[in-house]
Order: C-alpha cells, then structure tokens, then sequence
C-alpha cells in the first residue's frame, strides 16, 4: 500500500518528464559518495534498481539522454532522513525533481530505488521477478595427482594466500560545468562621481565541487564629473568562488581574487601627465545570493576592490592653477547584477 501511495504521488513527476524519457532510452545514474554519517550507499542503490529491472539499464553520463542525479540532504529536526533526486536532460535543464522522506535509512534507500524504476521502466514494477538461473550439475573432472612440492616449499605453499582487497566500484566522471551570461554594474570609487557598465561573465566548475573560477570582463562610463569632463575605464576581474546550495534554487557565492583597471580620461584643460590612461590592479572580494531557474541563473553581488597605485587627476584653473579633478578611493565598491546559462 506504500508503494502505490507513492507511486500516485509521483505520477506528476513521471507525466512531466515522460516524452523525454520515452525517446531517450538512455540513462545515467549519478549519486555522489557517501560521507560518514549518510544512509544511502551509491552502489547498493544501483544493485536494488538492477535486481528489480532485471538488467542494467544506466550508461555513462556523456551518452545518456536523461541524467537521474541525487544526493543525501541533512536530516529534519524530527531525526527523519531525507533525498532530493533531480532528472536533467543532456543540456542540464531539469525535467522533474522529488523529495524523499523516511524514517530510516534503509526505507529511504527502498524509496529511492522505487522511484528510479518507476522513472526508468514503470511496468517493471508489474512484473514478476525473473526467476533465478538454474545450474546443471556437471560430473567433477577427475582428480589429478598434485606433483610432489620441492624442497624448502612445502611449508610456503601450505601458507593461505593473503585476502586481495575490495575491488572499488567504478565512478563516471563528471563532465565540468560552464557558465556564460553578461550583467550590468554600477560602482563608486574607481571614477569620479560613480560609473555604470556591462559586464560579461564565464565561470567553471570542475569536478561537480562547490568551486568555481570566474572572469569578468567590463566597460565603465562616469555618470558625473566637475567641469563636465568625460572618464571610462576597461576592468578585468580574475576570482575563485566557494559555491553554496549548487543544485539549489536558492544558493550563494564568496569569491576572492584579483583585478586590474585602466582609467581612461576622455577630458580637456586636464594637466600634463594626467591626460594618458592610468592602469591599477589589486585584490578584490566578493558576496552575494544566487536564483537558479533550470538551466538559468540570476547572481548579485557586493565586490570590494582596493587598486594600486591611487591616481589623481587635477586640470589648470583660468589663474593658471592646479585644481584636483578626481582621486582614486581606497576601496572601489560595485554592484553587480549577471544572467547565465548553463552548458555541460
């Protein structure tokens, strides 16, 4: 009676997605290792799937059509263990997700299988199992008479061979993942008055860690400067980005690294040496929250740049007098607001 419960449960789940399984064909099967303290065991998971399809229907990740990933999520305050299993096409967009939920571990690991063979073969849980393999007894062969051992090898052989160690379970390895997008900022600091611009973005994630590397790259207009004089600047942002809550709609992001600026002054009347462009480079640091639709992503976030060296700008009054223009913070603030897409 469980299993039908869920099984009606998850009919919606199986609607949604089922043109694109029925014309795959092709799965693959995707849970990352167990720590210390999780329930399920990848390779028992995909050995009670198998036992109840009757042969292996999983391929590597690369040639699949549909992807069925999941992963252990932390337990509910009640002490209930629970598992979230997501089904992805090969482009990584989402057909279908659902949240498990058990009391224990070996009824989560029960539920997760029954959800995979409902996802991969949904008669296979109406037929019978098939029977075991039945094994002819064959005549054993005759005996052959051992030659007798050397000398000095008796008590060698007689030795039992040492237990080889567990072979380990093979794993598909993860493709890395690509983001791409462009974005508009708005900071203050770096030129006078503040500055607005276009950003573009492209990040890599190895090895499915909650790690990746980003570049930006932007152009920066001054929204307002005395005299009406006109500055840009071109800004190149090399981070490392520690990611949280990835498969998550809601997650975040902390970044650190560097970047390197070149202040453009386009301005007249400005005083000699001050009118070549101005490069500064420095460290920067970087917060912000994530909103992830399918294979799209929003990110804001706050970053902090502190540049080297701190150019000034001064021009000549009608006296003949030299007047600052502009001079460089000690920490440019921006922020920034990016869309970006997903490629596997």
């Amino acid at each position: 009676m469980r299993r039908i419960a869920t099984a009606a449960t998850l009919a919606g789940l199986v609607a949604s997605a089922g043109p694109a399984l029925a014309a795959s064909g092709s799965f693959a099967f995707v849970w990352p290792a167990s720590t210390v303290d999780a329930c399920i065991d990848p390779p028992a998971l995909k050995a009670a799937v198998v036992a109840q399809l009757g042969h292996d229907p999983f391929v590597d990740a690369e040639l699949a059509q549909v992807v069925l990933e999941g992963r252990e999520l932390a337990p509910s305050s009640t002490g209930r263990r629970r598992a979230r299993l997501e089904q992805r096409d090969h482009e990584g967009r989402v057909l279908g997700a659902r949240d498990l939920d058990a009391p224990s571990c070996g009824e989560l690991l029960r539920s997760a299988a029954f959800v995979i063979v409902l996802i991969v073969d949904p008669d296979a849980l109406f037929r019978e199992p098939p029977p075991p393999p039945t094994k002819q007894v064959e005549a054993p062969p005759r005996a052959r008479q051992p030659d007798a051992p050397p000398p000095g090898r008796a008590e060698e052989q007689a030795r039992p061979p040492p237990h080889a160690p567990p072979a380990r379970p093979w794993r598909a390895p993860t493709p890395p993942i690509l983001d791409a997008g462009a974005g508009i900022t708005y900071g203050r600091g770096l030129l006078p008055g503040g500055d607005i611009g276009g950003v573009v973005a492209v990040g890599l994630s190895p090895w499915n860690a909650p790690l990746r590397f980003d570049w930006r790259g932007s152009h920066r207009v001054s929204l307002g400067t005395p005299r009406r004089q006109r500055f840009s600047a071109l800004m190149q942002e090399w981070r490392a980005c520690a990611v949280i809550g990835r498969h998550d709609r809601l997650g975040g992001a902390a970044c650190a690294g560097g970047a390197w600026s070149a202040v453009l002054p386009e301005a007249r009347g400005l005083a000699d040496g001050d009118r070549a462009a101005k490069a500064v480079y420095g460290p920067i640091v970087a917060v912000g929250p994530t909103l992830r639709a399918g294979a799209l992503t929003v990110a804001a976030d706050v970053t902090l740049f502190f540049p080297r060296p701190r150019w000034a700008f001064s021009y000549e009054d009608e006296a003949g007098r030299a007047r600052t223009l502009h001079e460089l913070d000690r920490s440019v603030i921006t922020t920034t607001i990016s869309v970006t897409r997903t490629f596997r």
